[in-house]
C-alpha cells in the first residue's frame, strides 16, 4: 500500500497535465478561424505572386486546414494554369508557437501535375521572414494552353525567401532558386529571327533559376536532341505584367547536318561538324529580337 500512494501523486499531476493538452487542442480546433484564413490566403498569394488566384468553392479541412477545388491562375498576356483541387493544412505544432506552418499539396493542369509545398512564416500578421518550398513533379505540358509547345513534361524544385514579407509586393523581390526539368519536349514551328524553325524534339532540357534584388540569372541551362544540342545563360527582370519582363539569353547550339539541310542555314552556321554558333534573345517576352 504504501509503495501506491507516490505513483497517485505522480500520476494526477500527468494526467492533468494531458488533459489540458487536449482541452487546448479541441479548442483550437473547434475556433480554428476556417473564412478568415480562406479570404487571407487568397488575398496575400495574388498580392505577393502578381498572378490573380481565382476558385469556384473551398471547403474546411479538419483538424485544421483548407481546400479549394476548381482554382484558375491567371497571368495578364499568358493562359490561365488550371488546378483541380489544392489543400493546404496548417500544423497543430506551429498554432501553439504562434509562428505558422503550412504542407499544400495540389494536382495542376488537369490532374497531372503532383504539386507539393511547405510554407513557414514568422507570424499570422504575415510580417516577418518566411520560406516557401516546394515540388512539382510530372506536369504534363501537352494539358496546357502553352504556345509553341505540343508536348513534354516539366519537373521543378523551388525555394523561395523574403526577409519580411510585408514590404514583398511581389515574389521576385525575394530571393529564391528554381530548378526546371523538361523531358519528351516537342515544339511548334515557330520563327526565329530570319528563320522559320520546324517543329523540333527536345529529349532533355534542364536549368536553374536564380533570384535576387528584382533581377533572375538563368544558369546552366542545357539540352538534347537527336538534332543536336544547346547551352546557355541569360538573366530575366521580371515585370508586371509578366510578357513585359525583360530577357536576355545567350544559346550556344550545334546542330546536326540533317537538321542543318531542314533548316537551309548551311550558310549562317559553321560547316565544321560539331562546331557550335550562338544565338541571342534580347528584349521583352512578348517581342523578343534575334540575333545569329
Amino acid at each position: 500500500m504504501n509503495l501506491r500512494i507516490p505513483q497517485i501523486l505522480y500520476a494526477a499531476p500527468a494526467g492533468w497535465i494531458v488533459y489540458a493538452i487536449l482541452m487546448v487542442g479541441l479548442f483550437l480546433i473547434l475556433t480554428f478561424p476556417y473564412d478568415p484564413l480562406h479570404a487571407t490566403l487568397l488575398t496575400h498569394l495574388s498580392k505577393h505572386s502578381g498572378v490573380e488566384i481565382r476558385t469556384e468553392r473551398w471547403a474546411a479541412l479538419w483538424p485544421a486546414g483548407i481546400a479549394w477545388n476548381q482554382l484558375s491562375f491567371v497571368v495578364p498576356g499568358l493562359p490561365p494554369l488550371q488546378a483541380e483541387q489544392v489543400q493546404l493544412k496548417v500544423k497543430l505544432g506551429s498554432l501553439l508557437r504562434g509562428q505558422p506552418e503550412f504542407e499544400g499539396t495540389g494536382r495542376l493542369g488537369a490532374g497531372q501535375g503532383l504539386l507539393k509545398t511547405q510554407l513557414f512564416l514568422a507570424s499570422w500578421s504575415l510580417t516577418g521572414p518566411a520560406q516557401l518550398l516546394g515540388t512539382i513533379e510530372q506536369l504534363d505540358l501537352a494539358k496546357l494552353p502553352l504556345p509553341l509547345i505540343k508536348k513534354g513534361t516539366l519537373r521543378t524544385q523551388f525555394e523561395q525567401r523574403w526577409s519580411d514579407l510585408s514590404h514583398a509586393d511581389k515574389v521576385w523581390l525575394g530571393e529564391g532558386t528554381w530548378q526546371v526539368e523538361l523531358s519528351g519536349l516537342t515544339l511548334e514551328q515557330m520563327p526565329l529571327g530570319p528563320l522559320v524553325i520546324p517543329s523540333l524534339g527536345i529529349s532533355s532540357l534542364s536549368g536553374r533559376v536564380r533570384c535576387q534584388a528584382e533581377t533572375c540569372r538563368i544558369e546552366a541551362l542545357k539540352g538534347e536532341s537527336p538534332d543536336g544540342m544547346l547551352s546557355g545563360e541569360g538573366v530575366l527582370v521580371p515585370h508586371e505584367p509578366f510578357v513585359t519582363s525583360h530577357l536576355s539569353l545567350t544559346l550556344s547550339l550545334t546542330l546536326s547536318e540533317a537538321l542543318k539541310q531542314r533548316l537551309n542555314v548551311t550558310a549562317l552556321v559553321p560547316n565544321t561538324p560539331g562546331l557550335p554558333f550562338r544565338v541571342t534573345l534580347n528584349g521583352p517576352l512578348s517581342n523578343l529580337q534575334v540575333a545569329l
